[in-house]
């Protein structure tokens, strides 16, 4: 499991490398976020766990993507994290309700 960090930590640097010099910190968050899910997808094909999406999983995030757009930033961090955490959490705990049907570790062959 410890080579899935290291090859997203690596993954990491590299995208800074390449995107901080011509976008600056936009290229930064953008490397981290690419960086945490190839992270994210290696961890997972390293424990052998298939997810399955569904078309109305994507849309139940619609409304998070809509408020990050709309709202945006608010005056203070701790607005904004309190903002986004009391209309995100509902979203984020149905999503793994609905999922947890569909989450399953493969047999080994």
């Amino acid at each position: 499991m410890a080579h899935c960090y290291c090859s997203a930590a690596v993954c990491n640097i590299f995208l800074c490398f390449l995107f901080i010099p011509h976008y600056g910190l936009e290229g930064a968050a953008f490397a981290t976020s690419l960086s945490c899910v190839v992270g994210m997808v290696l961890a997972l094909s390293f424990l052998k766990i298939v997810v399955v999406p569904r078309i109305w999983y994507i849309i139940v995030f619609l409304p998070l993507f809509l408020f990050q757009q709309y709202v945006g930033i608010l005056e203070s961090r701790l607005m904004t994290m309190t903002a986004y955490g009391a209309v995100g959490l509902p979203f984020i705990v149905g999503y793994f309700l609905l999922s947890k049907k569909y989450l399953h570790a493969q047999k080994e062959i």
